[in-house]
């Protein structure tokens, strides 16, 4: 079928000119129809244009309050959206460099000699001879012995302040830096198991163990920070501590 208008050769069956959309039956081209050319554009009517959805206040002001914060969007999960509901991110847990038998040696020697000079000069304040019970190194079954030997006989008063200038020392420096001097020295540090600084209970329960263990054991326990795969102590898992390098 021929248009009348613009003269297209249409199909038999068409209704409108598939090229200026001539209505052939009514002979009126439709008013929503597009110009066909330069002429019809000027007299065309226009289309009708559908209004963009209105935004919410709350979101309109955020973005013009943070025009250039980027906008992120994410499938709805709703039932019949077809997604899943989006799992949040978890960050993944930061390998620690565990701190070996040398290096906790070495701190535990720097906090010997410290202590040693601590106790030296207490025996010069008091006049007695003190000897402490852990100069913060492995002791010897005499050295225990003569420790305990010591203490059940009444002791003096320089073996008593020394001692507790030790607990004070080791508690009190873990508590507020996680680090002996020794520890600083060598780079090391004591932190609870998910990576916090520990308290004062904590602080004081692993030096509690240290002491016990290492009188029982003669000091054996310290086999397992050279031998385990976290190089903690039998004291660091009674406390649920770990030894890390902080540089």
């Amino acid at each position: 079928m021929k248009c009348p208008k613009c003269n297209y050769e249409n199909k038999d069956d068409a209704h409108i000119c598939v090229k200026c959309y001539f209505d052939l039956n009514s002979g009126k081209t439709p008013v929503n129809a597009p110009a066909s050319n330069a002429a019809d554009r000027k007299t065309a009517s226009p289309l009708p244009i559908t209004p963009p959805a209105p935004v919410a206040a709350s979101t309109a002001s955020t973005v013009q309050d943070n025009p250039e914060t980027p906008q992120t969007f994410a499938p709805s999960a709703t039932p019949n959206s077809g997604f899943d509901a989006v799992p949040s991110y978890v960050a993944p847990v930061a390998m620690r460099d565990y701190a070996g038998f040398g290096i906790r040696l070495c701190a535990y020697l720097i906090d010997g000699i410290v202590l040693l000079a601590v106790a030296y000069l207490i025996s010069k304040i008091t006049g007695g001879s003190a000897v402490p019970a852990n100069t913060g190194g492995p002791l010897t079954p005499e050295q225990n012995a003569k420790a305990i030997t010591t203490a059940l006989n009444g002791g003096n008063n320089g073996v008593a302040i020394t001692n507790l200038v030790q607990a004070l020392y080791f508690i009190g420096m873990h508590t507020a830096f996680g680090a002996t001097l020794g520890k600083m020295a060598m780079g090391i540090k004591v932190m609870k198991e998910d990576g916090s600084p520990i308290g004062v209970g904590t602080a004081i329960v692993r030096y509690l163990a240290e002491g016990i263990l290492a009188a029982v054991t003669c000091c054996l326990m310290f086999i397992s920070v050279a031998t385990s795969d976290t190089k903690r102590g039998w004291h660091d898992r009674a406390a649920g501590t770990i030894v890390v390098r902080n540089r």
